[in-house]
């Protein structure tokens, strides 16, 4: 669940505009809503990086917004690359548009940034499941027995994955949704608030589940169930 990585150092025409200690745990966060404001938490609480700015086109660079200063736009981001930053984290939750989540985490990674996995220490995750890179895991949630989550999932507060699930990039269990086992959830899929969905059932990929509805049959791709 994480990568060791050396990072060469910062460029001196870069250092002005960090407001952290610029070192090897330093991490920049693209976003800066709801979903990010709950990374930033994990950040402080895990104490894993340094978070050393904000990457949005909501802001001017050099405001600070949440305590951090703002460092560039989402065209800054190979710039920043190469001043020496290695690691990011995609602080967008995108529920309503999975898609640009998922564009944005390919283009960290062809760029060459590391996305973490940001776990909160109050999540529980089984020792033989396997996480991908750039997984957030928040408050109260549980991943069962070799569960498999791939690249850049969204585990929300007190959702349940269980035993021998298998996630695929991008999907995001929504909070306090409840996976049986072995239940498959395909690639940018949204599984609403409070849904269970019955052990052994397959849901496509670019799917949406509506919140509370209880799931029995399998959902093809792109299907929008709900009710």
């Amino acid at each position: 669940m994480s990568s060791e990585l050396i990072s060469p150092p910062l460029n001196q025409k870069y250092s002005s505009l960090y407001d952290s200690e610029v070192n090897e745990k330093a991490v920049i966060m693209l976003g800066h809503g709801g979903h990010a404001k709950m990374c930033r938490d994990i950040l402080k609480q895990t104490g894993l990086f340094n978070l050393a700015g904000i990457v949005t086109d909501q802001a001017n660079k050099g405001e600070v917004v949440s305590g951090h200063k703002v460092v560039g736009e989402d065209a800054d981001l190979a710039e920043l690359y190469e001043a020496g930053y290695r690691y990011a984290i995609l602080g967008l939750g995108a529920v309503k548009n999975p898609r640009l989540r998922e564009r944005l985490f390919n283009r960290l990674k062809s760029i060459g940034f590391f996305l973490p996995n940001l776990i909160h220490p109050n999540a529980i995750i089984e020792p033989s499941a396997k996480l991908g890179e750039g997984v957030h895991v928040m408050a109260g949630a549980i991943v069962g027995s070799e569960a498999v989550v791939q690249d850049n999932c969204i585990l929300n507060s007190g959702c349940i994955v269980s035993h021998d699930c298998h996630l695929e990039n991008n999907a995001h269990i929504t909070p306090g949704a409840i996976l049986g086992g072995n239940v498959s959830i395909g690639k940018n899929t949204i599984v609403g608030m409070g849904c269970t969905i019955y052990m052994g059932v397959k849901v496509g990929s670019n799917s949406v589940i509506s919140n509370g509805l209880n799931i029995f049959r399998h959902i093809e791709d792109e299907e929008i169930v709900k009710k």
